[in-house]
């Protein structure tokens, strides 16, 4: 601690010693003392006599008590010397405590006297004063020091200083102000004048602090720059709710300045209707605890009228003062609420639900409309509620686990699928694609799409069965593919070697596989199929893809030349080179029975060829397609000039296309003889698989002379009987020629389907449609023949024992496809060791055919057919019953349903004559046929035939057993 000595001290650091009350009066006795003698000696010298007592008196008496007040004054001043030396020993004590704490302070201590001379420092003021304080500084002037430091602030470059200003600051005192030394620093510069005169001044370190005030200038400067370009309008409000602030955005906002907006009231620019909303939101800020963000929407009023929609997030203020109670930013959300409104619509536009929830709680705070289509509930009663509500029981756990994880700003969102409780909770698969995300709230929310995949989900259900059927189909066909009888081979084009054969092939030509590689394919052909075959070669081996079929004769292994059918494909090998694969199958018994179908339908044209009566075929455009010898007989027109013309052209036939049943009428022909013919028509339509007309066959009979007959005789029965002989044989071929066409669809089809998809028809099954073609031809020229024997009233053939049971399993094979294409369920149960009957099995097959076909056109979904023996009229007779669950026979009808032309069949389904050939036919085998309704709903018809007495030594004895139901 620097210090000097002022010039007029005082004892004990500067004090003035203060006199004792004995000092005092014995300082005053010696002035009076003093004062006697004054006047004794001006008496004395007044009187100019020589000498008087009194005055004598007076001034040894002032005398005397002047030497004894001066020799007590001593005394005192003596012992008042002693006691003020002890204090100031004390006093310099104190003083060397206080230096001592001085310079252990932080902040700078500097001392002027009186005079304004620099007194005494601290060791932190040295290094605190612009110009360095040190022991010659004591004793200069402040005003001195000032121009000192003036001078080195000038040559350090700042520029002229406020010296004068400097030295009035000093000597008013009291003010604070904050310098800027030489380095940088700032400092609290302060004086403060003390009661002796003395000035006393601080000097405290504040750079951190002046920086940090100028970084919040900085930040301010840039705070108040960002408000004022925000095209938001950032606010304050006191406690009466009256703007005390407004950034530049209230011009956008309000339409007015921000200096006209403060000083006015903020519920003053609030539309009225939302006056009530904002004034409740202000009461519960005002008594809320927290500083809290709060949010608000609502609606404001421009000065121009203008309404706009506006958002609010306000707060309480940071300061602790009442001027400013609230602060915030009002957003204008016009172009927000216009893009929500569209975006709004464009959600509730969606068939899936949009939601958004709150993770944290789980609850619903948006819902699409779509809600109310999906889970019949408004979307306002599902907001609020917890997401696990509308997840069905059996996803609830999946759930949980999928939706308890962290929030991750990386996580990619989620696809899931799971079950829900949906409209009349109804549970059904929705697939939900969601995402997390943090709001405006900094709460976690999902927000999602939750779409309805139930029909998805089945049909994946579906097509997951599929693929598992078709890998087990894949499986079989790999296995039947290894197990082929059918011909594989490669051949390359350019060489024309087989390049590869499978095992099929070595079988075939009988020459193993080894053998077969490399050699000539052509020379395994026939000769007058190789030229054809280099012919497709040539022209189709570019055409890559394409499958060709074709027909050859190859040599086998036997030597012989045997029909192939090959599908061949051309493509381009591995090795560049263009390639032929090719699957031949042996079709030498197909061909055959192609020849074999092909004389059968001339043989059939035959026996339609040999009937007396005129038979004309149209198609549904009324063309005719073929006539009979006896057509040309009647009308003498030659095949060549009737067919393909139109029916009119030929004959006046009463008749459209659109014929619902079979019709009969009679016209006038002019024969070849010239004379005219009375012929007698029966037009029966034939319908395909579609219901509709495909032909129409014209049967006529030339009933001249029966016209003649009647005429003559007026036998009305034999006429009839003529009529009704027509019509039979009508109705008794339509069947067989139906049978005919059906089967021939059926193999055409099969051999359509197995070209389309490469591969080789089933020979099986069209070696049985061909067996069925034989049959129904054997069927057709038995039933012309049983007409010829009907005409001439003896049978062709000899009754002769046989198996009932044959003719029943005949009967349901013939039928059982139609049953499947009408979804209808046969069962034929029959018992065992039924005994044999007489007659003709195909006669019984075609009754039973006859009955089956009237049940299946009952329109029943079952039909039963129950063979067994019965005991009747002292004998055993055979019993076969055919019932259906259809609409049984009407009561009007049912008394004379064996009559000829009655049927219960809508009009173009039936003649009315097959019933009563079929008690005919079963009359003649000495049984019976009966008919009657169900009391469980449907028709039962009952057939009893005479059962032979050595039935069981000729039949083959067997279980009873059902047939399998047909779907």
């Amino acid at each position: 601690m620097e210090q000097v000595r002022p010039r007029n001290p005082t004892p004990a650091g500067g004090r003035q010693p203060v006199a004792s009350p004995g000092a005092t009066v014995v300082a005053a006795i010696a002035v009076v003392g003093l004062g006697l003698t004054c006047a004794s000696i001006i008496l004395l010298w007044r009187n100019s006599s020589p000498f008087d007592w009194t005055t004598t008196l007076l001034l040894a008496a002032g005398a005397a008590g002047f030497v004894g007040a001066l020799l007590v004054l001593l005394a005192l001043q003596g012992r008042a010397l002693v006691r003020e030396r002890a204090r100031a020993s004390k006093l310099g004590q104190s003083a060397k405590m206080l230096r001592e704490a001085l310079e252990v302070l932080p902040a700078g201590v500097v001392i002027y006297d009186d005079d304004e001379r620099l007194a005494m420092f601290n060791a932190a003021a040295a290094t605190v004063s612009p110009s360095p304080l040190t022991s010659s500084s004591v004793g200069m002037t402040y005003a001195d020091l000032a121009q000192e430091v003036g001078k080195r602030l000038e040559e350090a470059g700042h520029g002229p200083q406020p010296v004068a200003e400097w030295v009035a600051r000093f000597r008013r005192k009291g003010r604070k102000r904050i310098r800027q030394t030489i380095d940088g620093r700032w400092f609290d510069w302060s004086e403060r004048a003390t009661a002796s005169g003395w000035t006393v001044g601080l000097r405290m370190d504040v750079t951190e602090i002046k920086k940090k005030e100028i970084e919040l200038e900085r930040v301010g400067a840039r705070y108040h720059s960002l408000v004022d370009s925000l095209t938001d309008m950032v606010y304050a409000t006191n406690e009466n709710g009256i703007f005390t602030y407004a950034s530049p955005g209230a011009a956008e906002l309000l339409g007015v300045p921000p200096a006209e907006v403060i000083g006015t009231r903020f519920r003053d620019w609030v539309v009225p209707e939302d006056v009530q909303k904002v004034m409740d939101a202000g009461r519960d800020f005002r008594h809320a605890p927290n500083r809290d963000t709060r949010h608000l929407k609502f609606r404001m009023r421009a000065a121009d009228g203008t309404v706009r929609p506006v958002e609010l997030r306000y707060r309480k203020s940071v300061r602790e003062d009442r001027y400013d109670v609230q602060v915030g930013v009002i957003r204008d959300t016009s172009a927000l609420e216009q893009a929500r409104l569209e975006h709004q619509s464009l959600i509730d536009a969606l068939a899936d639900v949009a939601y958004t929830l709150d993770v944290e709680t789980g609850l619903f705070t948006f819902v699409s409309a779509s809600a109310v289509e999906f889970f019949g509930r408004p979307a306002e009663e599902i907001v609020g509620t917890h997401f696990l509500g509308i997840i069905a029981p059996e996803s609830r756990d999946f759930v949980q686990r999928t939706t308890t994880r962290q929030y991750d700003p990386a996580d990619p969102g989620t696809l899931t699928r799971f079950s829900v409780i949906a409209k009349g909770g109804e549970v059904r698969h929705v697939e939900v694609r969601a995402r997390r995300r943090i709001d405006e709230r900094g709460r976690v929310v999902s927000t999602g799409l939750i779409r309805d995949v139930e029909e998805r989900f089945k049909l994946e259900l579906r097509i997951e069965e599929q693929v598992a059927a078709l890998e087990r189909i894949r499986g079989e066909y790999q296995s039947l593919v290894d197990s082929l009888s059918d011909l594989v081979y490669n051949v390359d084009i350019e060489t024309g070697r087989i390049t590869f054969a499978n095992a099929a092939a070595a079988d075939f030509f009988g020459t193993p596989i080894d053998q077969i590689v490399g050699t000539s394919f052509l020379d395994r052909v026939a000769p007058e199929f190789r030229s054809v075959l280099e012919r497709l070669a040539r022209n189709d081996s570019h055409a890559s893809g394409r499958a060709k079929l074709s027909r050859f004769r190859m040599r086998a292994a036997d030597g012989s030349m045997r029909h192939v059918e090959a599908r061949a494909r051309y493509r381009i090998g591995e090795n560049g080179r263009r390639i032929v694969t090719g699957v031949a199958r042996d079709v030498e018994r197909r061909v055959q029975l192609e020849r074999r179908l092909q004389r059968e339908t001339e043989r059939l044209r035959s026996i339609v060829e040999s009937s007396g009566a005129l038979i004309v075929l149209v198609d549904s455009n009324l063309d005719v397609v073929m006539v009979n010898l006896g057509f040309t007989t009647l009308t003498g027109l030659e095949p060549s000039a009737a067919i393909g013309r139109p029916l009119r052209d030929v004959l006046e036939a009463p008749i459209d296309s659109a014929l619902g049943g079979p019709v009969s009428f009679a016209i006038k022909l002019a024969g070849r003889d010239g004379h005219p013919h009375l012929i007698a028509v029966t037009a029966t339509p034939i319908r395909d698989d579609g219901d509709s007309v495909s032909n129409i066959v014209l049967v006529g009979v030339d009933e001249t002379e029966r016209h003649d007959a009647e005429q003559a005789l007026h036998d009305a029965e034999h006429f009839a009987t003529v009529g009704e002989m027509a019509g039979a044989m009508a109705h008794e071929l339509s069947q067989p020629l139906q049978v005919i066409n059906i089967a021939c669809a059926s193999a055409l089809e099969e051999m359509t389907e197995a070209i389309e998809r490469g591969a080789l028809a089933d020979q099986q099954y069209v070696q049985a449609r061909l067996d069925r073609i034989a049959q129904q031809v054997e069927t057709a020229s038995r039933i012309v023949g049983d007409l010829r024997a009907f005409v001439r009233g003896t049978s062709s053939e000899r009754p002769h024992p046989f198996e009932p049971a044959r003719a029943i399993g005949n009967a349901v094979d013939l039928t059982a496809h139609s049953m499947r294409e009408a979804g209808i369920t046969l069962t034929s149960t029959v018992a065992a060791d039924l005994p044999h009957v007489t007659g003709d099995i195909g006669r019984l097959e075609q009754v039973l055919v006859n009955l089956l076909n009237n049940a299946r056109d009952a329109k029943g979904r079952r039909i039963d057919v129950i063979a067994d023996t019965i005991f009747h009229h002292e004998r055993d007779f055979v019993r076969i019953v055919v019932e259906d669950a259809g609409h049984g026979i009407p009561a009007d009808i049912l008394p004379r349903l064996f009559v000829a032309f009655v049927t219960s069949k809508p009009r173009g389904k039936g003649t009315g004559l097959g019933l009563r050939v079929c008690r005919r036919i079963l009359e003649e085998m000495g049984g019976s046929i009966s008919a009657g309704n169900r009391p469980e709903g449907g028709a039962r018809f009952e057939i009893l035939l005479p059962a032979l007495a050595s039935a069981a030594a000729l039949s083959t004895p067997s279980k009873a057993a059902a047939l399998p139901a047909t779907p």
